[in-house]
């Protein structure tokens, strides 16, 4: 796992993290209560994917899926997955995953006991770049059946991806402070002197030693894909 992800983990991975992302970003309410949601192994989905015949082993699918997190309410899974760069598979990664976390409720399913009823799962996506989505919404568009008539009959799946480059400034300062200003960043991280007002600004001090990781590690990816952004030592204090 290299800085970024380790970064990812840490920051996302709390499930008042998961709650505000799904109740300020998705519903654009406060319907999921931070105290009512627990964070959720994955490695039991991972093992029935495995033993299903999946491609990957546990452990490779856990590697596979480094960035997805995953937390419940008793009544709900809540999925969420962290992307920095396109991912053309994601529809379906997501769409199987999902599936792995159906299969695995299911076994030694007593229908008595839960009303014949799965607990539903919601999936975000959060994608931490200035830049729109590029890759597929829907599992259909990644079907090299092109025919509507036949595409409709096949099953879909549609991504909720949350791009902080289309939220609002509105939107971004009603959230806390950190994820306020990792959004912040990741909104204006093409534009240099946005990126330098903004580390050098008295926001960016404020921010927990969780989020300043995390953006300096966005740093460092962004100033990889794009040199005009700002290295990390020239404008960001030792964390």
């Amino acid at each position: 796992m290299d800085d970024l992800d380790q970064a990812i983990q840490t920051f996302f991975g709390r499930p008042e993290m998961i709650a505000e992302i799904v109740n300020r970003l998705f519903y654009r309410k406060d319907r999921v209560q931070p105290s009512e949601m627990t964070m959720e192994d994955t490695m039991p989905v991972f093992q029935t994917l495995g033993k299903s015949g999946g491609a990957l082993s546990p452990v490779e699918y856990r590697q596979e899926y480094s960035r997805l997190f995953l937390a419940g309410t008793g009544t709900f899974h809540y999925t969420l997955f962290v992307e920095t760069e396109v991912n053309y598979e994601l529809p379906l990664k997501a769409f199987l995953f999902e599936g792995g976390l159906y299969m695995t409720e299911a076994e030694g399913w007593d229908v008595s006991e839960n009303d014949g009823k799965l607990l539903p799962c919601l999936t975000v996506v959060l994608y931490l770049s200035p830049n729109a989505w590029g890759g597929y919404y829907h599992l259909h568009e990644t079907y090299r059946q092109t025919k509507e008539e036949l595409i409709k009959l096949a099953p879909d799946y549609h991504l909720n991806i949350i791009e902080p480059v289309k939220l609002s400034d509105e939107t971004i300062a009603g959230l806390s402070g950190d994820l306020a200003g990792v959004l912040r960043f990741t909104k204006t991280s093409k534009d240099r002197r946005s990126v330098e007002e903004f580390l050098e600004g008295g926001a960016y001090a404020e921010l927990s030693e969780n989020a300043r990781e995390l953006i300096s590690c966005l740093v460092e990816y962004q100033n990889r894909e794009n040199p005009e952004i700002p290295e990390k030592t020239d404008h960001m204090p030792e964390l």
